[in-house]
């Protein structure tokens, strides 16, 4: 009883994080929704300044803090199953 009670609540999260990712997936943004047509019509006039590079080579930080999160969230449910037997 108690494994199908905790798979229900997972289905049910997996459903609710999904159904808001497609929604903001899906969602217009105001500028877009408001005149459709005026893009196509009208050029550019002036030219567009190129974007400044902010990146700094080798900045990984938030990639490792990912990798480091995400090997948490699968190992601990394992080593607490493990620690229960």
């Amino acid at each position: 009883m108690k494994s199908s009670r905790i798979s229900g609540i997972a289905l049910v999260l997996i459903m609710i994080v999904s159904g808001a990712l497609i929604f903001s997936a899906f969602k217009q943004p105001i500028a877009a929704a408001q005149d459709l047509g005026s893009s196509a019509v009208g050029g550019q006039v002036t030219a567009t300044p190129g974007a400044a590079d902010n990146s700094v080579i080798g900045s990984t930080d938030g990639i490792v803090l990912m990798g480091f999160l995400i090997v948490a969230i699968v190992i601990a449910p394992v080593l607490i199953r493990r620690k229960r037997k």
